[in-house]
């Protein structure tokens, strides 16, 4: 029995897919944000991957609207950075609890992978993004994003 529908469409049909929205008090978070991913000859190194290529651009100007500022990815006096020494920025580290404290209620996330070993190719790339976006998060263009970073906290 064949079908003309995409393995994607089972997730709206099993109640996946919901919408979480844009929530009050935002919050940008950059994770895997690091010179490996785009250095040549490195084991990270990820040229395959074109969405990985553009990360660094992309990133830079979700980091202008968020903060209105010159795009630019060194932290600013007051921002906080948080090592990690694993795949999550949550474990291990106060981070969740810093979130909470400043009463942020939305993360947006943005960075060079999206798995924990580096994204070698687009299909996987695309992939880990489909299933984040099907299970618990929303996925949004960038422009979006950059459009509710600009407006701020409401």
């Amino acid at each position: 029995m064949s079908s003309d529908r995409s393995p994607a469409d089972s997730y709206p049909r099993s109640g996946f897919c919901q919408n979480i929205g844009w929530a009050r008090y935002p919050a940008l978070l950059l994770t895997d944000v690091c010179n490996a991913y785009w250095t040549k000859d490195f084991s990270l190194n990820t040229p395959s991957n074109p969405t990985s290529t553009a990360a660094p651009a992309s990133i830079g100007r979700l980091v202008a609207a968020a903060r209105n500022w010159v795009p630019g990815l060194e932290p600013k006096e007051g921002e906080i950075i948080i090592p990690k020494q694993y795949p999550s920025a949550f474990f291990a580290t106060d981070l969740g609890t810093r979130l909470q404290v400043k009463g942020v209620d939305i993360i947006v996330i943005c960075g060079a992978v999206s798995d924990a070993c580096g994204d070698r190719s687009p299909e996987i790339h695309d992939v880990n993004v489909l299933d984040m976006n099907v299970k618990m998060t929303d996925v949004v263009p960038e422009a979006e994003a950059i459009e509710k970073l600009k407006a701020g906290w409401k």
